[in-house]
Formats: C-alpha cells, sequence, structure tokens
C-alpha cells in the first residue's frame, strides 16, 4: 500500500517555483473553480426560483441547518489537524478515516429518527422527510475527507477543481430536471445528494490512498485534543444558524425564512467564490511558512487587502442594484427579499472571517477561533431575537450592528497574533472601503434615476456606475492591492490559457 501523506513543508517548498508559486496557483484553480460552480448554481437558483415556492426554500434551509451538525460531530476537529500536521503517516489516515465515517454513519442513522420530532419542533411537520433523506450526505462528506484532506495537503487545487465542478453541474442538472417534472422541493434535496455523492466519488478517484484495517487510539487522542476547539467553535456556528432559523421560522414564519434564504443564496454565489478559494489555500500556506513572523504577516495583509477590495466591489453592487437585481433574476414574487438582500450585502463585508479561520488553524492556535466563534454566535442569537419583533428588514439591520462589532474585535485579535498593530488593519480596509461608499452613493443614484426602467437595464446601468467610481477611486487609494490583483489576473490568464483545458491531474 502506497504512504498517502503529502510531502514535507520544505519539499513543498522548494518543488515547482516554491510555496508561493503554488500557493498562487492553487488560488487561481480554486477562484476559477467558484466562480465556474457558484455562477452555475446561481443560474440553477434563478430557475428555480420561478419553479419552487418561499416555502420550499424555507423547508430546505431548516433541514440542511443539521447536516453540519452530524459532520462536526464527526470530523471531531481531525481534517484540520491533518492540514497542520508536518507529515502524516498512512496510520494516522488510516485512523482519520474509521473514526470520522463511523461516527457519520452513527450520526446520520439517529437524524431519520429523530426528523419528526425535530420536525415538530419547527412547527413545519414537511421539514421531518426532508431531513431524513439529506442525512446520507453527512456520511458522504466523511467518507470523501481522507482524499479531500490528502489534495489539499498536496495542493492539488487544480484536481480539485475538476472535480468539484463536475459534481456541481451535474448536480443543477438534476435539481432543474427534477423541479420540471413537478418534484418541487426534492429537486434541492436531489441536488445536495447528487453533488455529495459525485464529489466523494471522484476524490477517491484521484488519490491513491485506500483504507487498511488499522487504527491507533494514541494518535486519535492527540487528533482530538488539537481538533476539540475545531468541535466546539464549528458547532456554536452551527448551533447559532439553528437558532436564528428556529427564531425567523417561530415569530415571523417559514415562507419569511425563504425569503432571506433566496438572498442569501445570491451573496454566497460571491462570497463562495472568494473566501472558500482563501480558506484552501491559506490554511496550508500559513501551516507552512508560520516559523517566520514576517512571512505570515506580509501573507496575511496581502490576502487581508485583495479579498475586501474584491468583496466591497461586488457587494455594493449588489445593494446598489437589488432594487432591479432581484425582480429580475427571481421575478416579482420575491419583491419581500429586496430590503433584506441590501442589508445583507452590506453585511457580507463583515463576516468574511474565513482568513482569521486559516490563520489560526495554520499557527495551531484553534482556541482564539472558538472564543471568536463563541462570542460573534452569542451576538448574533441575540441580534436576531430582539429585530424579530420588528419584522425580517429589522432582523438583517440588527444583524449588520452585530456583526461590525464582532468585525472590530477579530481585526485587533488577528493582529495581535500577526505581531502588528489592529490600526493596521483598520487603515488596510478603510483603504478598500472609501472608494466602495463613494461608488455606492453613485449606484443609489442610478437605482432612483432609473425606476422606471426595465430591470435588466437598471441592472446595467448601476453596474457601470459603481465601476465608474470605485475602480479609479480604488487604484488611488490602495495601489499596492490594484497591483496585487493585476498581477494575480495576468498569472491567472497567462497559466490557463497555456494548460489549456483542465485535467484533474
Amino acid at each position: 500500500m502506497t504512504d498517502e501523506s503529502p510531502p514535507s513543508p520544505g519539499a513543498v517548498e522548494d518543488a515547482s517555483g516554491g510555496l508561493a508559486h503554488k500557493a498562487a496557483a492553487g488560488a487561481v484553480w480554486s477562484v476559477a473553480q467558484n466562480l465556474v460552480t457558484r455562477v452555475t448554481a446561481f443560474v440553477t437558483v434563478l430557475i428555480l426560483a420561478r419553479l419552487l415556492s418561499p416555502t420550499d426554500f424555507g423547508v430546505v434551509t431548516i433541514a440542511a441547518t443539521l447536516i453540519p451538525i452530524l459532520q462536526v460531530l464527526a470530523d471531531l476537529g481531525i481534517t484540520m489537524y491533518v492540514i497542520q500536521h508536518p507529515a502524516p503517516s498512512k496510520l494516522i489516515y488510516d485512523t482519520y478515516f474509521w473514526i470520522t465515517s463511523s461516527i457519520a454513519l452513527v450520526g446520520a442513522v439517529a437524524l431519520v429518527l429523530l426528523a419528526p420530532l425535530i420536525a415538530q419542533l419547527f412547527g413545519e411537520p414537511t421539514a421531518g422527510p426532508v431531513m431524513q433523506a439529506l442525512a446520507p450526505t453527512a456520511l458522504l462528506v466523511s467518507l470523501g475527507a481522507v482524499p479531500q484532506t490528502i489534495l489539499r495537503r498536496g495542493l492539488r487545487f487544480r484536481a480539485i477543481a475538476v472535480q468539484s465542478t463536475i459534481a456541481a453541474i451535474v448536480s443543477q442538472v438534476v435539481a432543474i430536471a427534477a423541479a420540471v417534472v413537478g418534484l418541487g422541493v426534492w429537486a434541492l434535496v436531489l441536488q445536495n445528494l447528487t453533488q455529495q455523492f459525485l464529489a466523494t466519488l471522484l476524490a477517491w478517484g484521484a488519490t491513491r490512498f485506500r483504507p487498511s484495517f488499522e487504527f491507533s487510539r494514541s494518535e486519535l487522542r492527540l487528533m482530538v485534543r488539537f481538533g476539540g476547539n475545531y468541535v466546539v467553535s464549528t458547532g456554536i456556528q452551527t448551533a447559532a444558524q439553528l437558532l436564528i432559523n428556529f427564531i425567523i421560522t417561530s415569530v415571523l414564519g417559514v415562507t419569511a425564512l425563504g425569503y432571506l434564504n433566496i438572498v442569501q443564496r445570491l451573496i454566497r454565489v460571491v462570497t463562495d467564490v472568494v473566501l472558500s478559494a482563501v480558506l484552501q489555500v491559506s490554511t496550508v500556506a500559513f501551516a507552512m511558512i508560520r516559523g517566520s513572523a514576517e512571512r505570515l504577516r506580509s501573507g496575511y495583509l496581502r490576502s487581508f487587502s485583495t479579498m475586501y477590495a474584491v468583496l466591497v466591489l461586488v457587494m455594493v453592487f449588489i445593494a446598489a442594484s437589488a432594487e432591479h437585481l432581484v425582480p429580475f433574476m427571481y421575478g416579482n414574487q420575491w419583491q419581500a427579499s429586496i430590503g433584506p438582500g441590501q442589508v445583507l450585502a452590506l453585511t457580507a463585508v463583515f463576516v468574511v472571517d474565513a482568513l482569521d479561520h486559516a490563520l489560526y488553524a495554520g499557527i495551531g492556535r484553534p482556541v482564539l477561533w472558538t472564543l471568536y466563534t463563541l462570542y460573534s454566535s452569542v451576538l448574533l442569537v441575540a441580534a436576531t431575537w430582539i429585530g424579530s419583533g420588528w419584522g425580517l428588514l429589522a432582523v438583517v439591520w440588527a444583524g449588520l450592528a452585530a456583526n461590525l462589532v464582532v468585525t472590530v474585535i477579530r481585526w485587533f485579535v488577528a493582529a495581535r497574533q500577526l505581531r502588528t498593530s489592529g490600526w493596521t488593519l483598520v487603515g488596510a480596509f478603510v483603504r478598500v472601503a472609501a472608494p466602495g461608499v463613494l461608488a455606492a452613493g453613485a449606484g443609489y443614484l442610478v437605482t432612483w434615476l432609473t425606476s422606471g426602467l426595465p430591470p435588466l437595464v437598471g441592472v446595467v446601468l448601476v453596474g457601470l456606475a459603481v465601476l465608474a467610481v470605485f475602480l479609479p477611486v480604488f487604484r488611488l487609494t490602495a495601489r499596492d492591492t490594484w497591483d496585487e490583483l493585476e498581477g494575480i489576473a495576468r498569472r491567472g490568464l497567462r497559466r490557463i490559457v497555456r494548460r489549456g483545458p483542465a485535467t484533474s491531474s
């Protein structure tokens, strides 16, 4: 049996032009993969929004919230332990596989049995069968965890990109076909199951890892000792989201949750493209350079500025154009999503904690992430509870206020780990946010002036206005970040042109 453990940090750094080259290439492939999968998913949602009801989306949102709980319990934080490990052995991978798969199987069976009771607690009995049908996705995730981790540690993001794209597109076709024939909410269920099954199958095909019947209790103790913080932190996040959904459905109804979910999906298209690439690449990269404070600080600050620059631009566009964008994409029946969508777009700028997650994982400080997760989750649940008495729009405004507080604290804690001032991060954010404020003003003005025009025309004109203001001001206020983004774009295009169509090698 071939040992599938990835090369040591030094070996990775020496190969193919060094760690920076591999990390940059990985980021390009991750962004490309997420761009394709999220854009196609976005198109799928546009179609499904016209075939399904807000209630259908709300029911699936309730059910899907529970799946991450099973995944957290099954993973035990072992994935992060293996990713940051200098050189995991075959025994570590075998132990990792058997423990996570076994717990996931037990958890999936438990969810099937408890689903009717959970659905009754939410006051939505139709969610019970949907929970039962989605339960196997937790097991599929665990079965694919080891090969996915091997690919990540080997910085084989090109292979991951190809696999994810195939799984996403096939599952989206399945969902649309199911909705067209009238399967309703089950179209969304089939999409989730198909995507995870294919992702797991393709990951196994891309690695030589095959589990043997070996298990180490001593290795498991080390894994759980390290990963316990991630189990707690992810569990807190998932439980908080479950409470938020429970509050909204209890006070405002499942349809309100559907209105909220549809715009959350839109915003996730953008954030996932940027943030998942940051988390996948940065976790490995930070683990490899954590011995050098200067390299760690430099890498973090560069990622911080480029990430916020992209998010601010796109979120300003979504917020400013929402009055045209939502009816154009989803239809007039989703008018109630416009106001919440505008606020959620602004909130998304401050919810970008993936970089800090990668930092704490890379430097081996999971307890900091657990503490952050605890106070942020408490604030967000409290904000939802307070805002729910005044309606859905008040809920998202309260969430924005809570996230502003959380973000400032998070920046200063991260800065301390990087041995720099928190005001360094504040200044980096202001340099990319200032152009966004001006662009937002221009965008809202154009929205007001084009209120009587067809939605598509309004979306295009608002987009042009936002770009016309943001880009030149951004080039003046954050020239280093401008040059960084320009360089990333050029390298990415050259790499894609040179290699041609991607393969999974």
